[in-house]
């Protein structure tokens, strides 16, 4: 059965809420530089969490800052960052990677807290190329809107004018699915043209980058301008107003800044703008500072701990507490909302209303008293030291969470789903590549001790080599296999397909995938192979730009051998060398040439989830 997507968000964002039509942007905060939201004593803040692709992939080797402090990602999307300086209680987190829109998270921090966020990248699709000195029409992936663009009006990042190729990455995101949290830059708060600091409820939002031939960055020329529209999504076509502001996001604040408007044409918002980045239909709203702190039954901090807020017409919100319990955003004026706290399986153990608030409130605690869990323990490597730059992975219910490993040790808090009675943990230590067999922990009582576990044993090297008529394709980056298939949050899993995918470092992002097929009930046993129908592809690899399918000729004599077939948080190894038919893709999904090619895979992977 597939999962039911809810509706959710950072609790603090409510970008979307239908209630907070007609409220109106007042001066009560105002915006001085400084940093996001202004300036203020200098605090630390530890921050830590992961970041992967829109398919729910780990993304390794991006760069992580917050503050003047950096980290890159590890192959499982992991950083941490302790004891970063800012001088304001907001944080504000970026993240790079060549082939992706930068991300971003701004939120409100506590000094000497520990915060977990998630941010989900964006891949530079190139939509199209247009030649500059012509100009012309871009449209947005998936009918999400267009961008008209003007001739003569593309100059370098120096100024200078530029007649060549004009490379058009997009993204749309919509507000009203439950991944936007993740996706969008900073937070939904914005600095209007009054210097006003007002929540923002968003219509639909694009992100837009100009390159030239070579890749390098583009803007449009001083007093031109491009004419942007964007789609609203369909649920808030009835609500949406005739006229919106347009805000683009400063990466040097954190924050969304007013600059133009849009008109309601049809289904889409329609408005000029002046350059590019991420461009927010946004209808402001004046918000309120809340504080909420999670404790169990005895008073004690519950830390990570998923909060929920849900409005009258049934849109729901979240975020997670720090380390100490606390959980700090803003929420509208003047509106009653409904709180729950929810467990690892995503049912609620708290429930109750707070609101209306018209100032800065501090709300009593949230008691909550079924099942909160504290995992500790220690971790030691081959050598019987302990490990310094490591993980456990903490596998319950089919739901596997990370938790770093500090100078040898670990603690993990969670809310476990009620009847579970046992966790797969794993330690691995990334600086020897080694990891520990699954030890199976019993939960019981509030604070769980797993003892000794060893990151020793197992090799946690991971390949993934491709080989396409004799030209060698080989990823070091993020490699995994995912148990089912679906395109897309709206389709039906496909459980009876797997798939390999290695996330690539590009311009235009590159990427391999090899799937196959396995009969209904089937098990694997090792050594041993499987035959059946393929998938396979890579796009960008070798400086190519289009995508590559490739299908297996003979899929019922061509086998997929594998040597590993571990469990989840485990291995799987295996190899396929056989004829495939591969059609190559253009830019616009056309199918510029077919033909017959030996294909070699190799690979080592590890077993992870279904991201959907």
């Amino acid at each position: 059965m597939p999962k039911t997507i809810r509706k959710s968000l950072p609790w603090f964002a409510l970008l979307f809420l239908t209630l907070f039509i007609g409220i109106s942007c007042q001066k009560e905060l105002s915006y001085s530089a400084g940093g996001p939201g202004g300036p203020g004593v200098t605090q630390r803040t530890t921050v830590e969490g992961r970041v992967t692709d829109e398919a729910g992939m780990p993304v390794f080797g991006a760069t992580v800052k917050a503050g003047i402090s950096s980290v890159v990602t590890d192959k499982n999307g992991l950083f941490k960052i302790e004891n970063a300086s800012f001088t304001t209680s907001e944080t504000f987190v970026t993240v790079t990677k060549s082939g992706y829109f930068k991300g971003s998270r701004t939120f409100f921090s506590r000094e000497n807290s520990d915060n977990y966020i998630k941010i989900q990248l964006l891949r530079k699709t190139i939509s199209d190329r247009i030649p500059a000195n012509a100009g012309g029409d871009v449209s947005l992936n998936s009918d999400k809107g267009s961008i008209h663009f003007e001739p003569n009006s593309f100059v370098t990042a120096s100024g200078a004018s530029y007649s060549g190729t004009v490379m058009v990455a997009t993204q749309y995101l919509d507000p009203t699915r439950p991944e936007i949290a993740e996706q969008m830059p900073g937070d939904l708060r914005g600095v209007s043209t009054a210097g006003s600091v007002v929540g923002l409820r968003s219509f639909g939002m694009i992100g837009v980058e100009l390159l030239d031939e070579a890749g390098m960055p583009l803007q449009l020329r001083s007093g031109t301008m491009a004419n942007i529209s964007v789609k609203i999504p369909a649920s808030q076509q009835s609500i949406a107003p005739s006229t919106i502001p347009l805000w683009h996001f400063n990466d040097s604040t954190g924050l969304w800044k007013q600059e133009g408007s849009a008109t309601k044409i049809g289904d889409s918002y329609e408005g000029n703008v002046s350059h590019f980045s991420f461009w927010n239909c946004d209808d402001p709203f004046e918000y309120v500072k809340i504080h909420a702190k999670v404790v169990n039954a005895g008073g004690t901090a519950v830390r990570a701990a998923k909060v929920q807020l849900t409005n009258t017409s049934g849109y729901t919100v979240y975020d997670y507490t720090d380390n100490n319990g606390y959980v700090d955003g803003f929420v509208p004026k003047n509106e009653t909302l409904a709180i729950e706290v929810l467990n690892t399986c995503g049912a609620s153990v708290y429930t109750g209303n707070i609101g209306p608030f018209t100032t800065e409130t501090t709300i009593p605690n949230i008691v909550v008293t079924q099942n909160v869990i504290t995992l500790q323990g220690t971790a030691v490597n081959c050598a019987g030291g302990p490990v310094t730059d490591g993980y456990v992975q903490i596998t319950i219910n089919g739901s596997t969470e990370f938790a770093a490993i500090t100078n040898g040790t670990f603690n993990a808090s969670f809310i476990s789903c009620q009847g579970v009675s046992t966790a797969q943990v794993i330690a691995i230590d990334n600086a020897e590549q080694k990891q520990g067999l699954p030890v199976n922990v019993n939960i019981s009582g509030t604070v769980v001790n797993a003892g000794q576990l060893t990151a020793c044993g197992v090799s946690s090297a991971t390949f993934f080599n491709l080989t396409i008529a004799g030209v060698n394709l080989t990823a070091n980056t993020s490699e995994y296999l995912r148990q089912g298939w679906k395109a897309d949050y709206g389709d039906t899993l496909n459980t009876d397909a797997d798939y390999v995918y290695a996330a690539y470092d590009s311009l235009v992002a590159k990427y391999i995938y090899f799937g196959f097929y396995r009969p209904a009930n089937y098990v694997f046993t090792v050594p041993g192979s499987i035959n059946g129908d393929l998938y396979m592809g890579y796009k960008g690899i070798n400086g190519a730009s289009e995508e590559i399918s490739l299908t297996s000729l003979n899929p019922l004599s061509q086998s997929v051998n594998f040597t590993e077939y571990g469990g989840l948080g485990q291995f799987i190894s295996g190899n396929y060398n056989g004829l495939v038919v591969r059609d190559i893709w253009d830019s616009v999904g056309a199918t510029a040439f077919t033909d017959t090619v030996t294909a070699v895979f190799n690979f080592r992977v590890r077993h992870v989830t279904n991201p959907f």
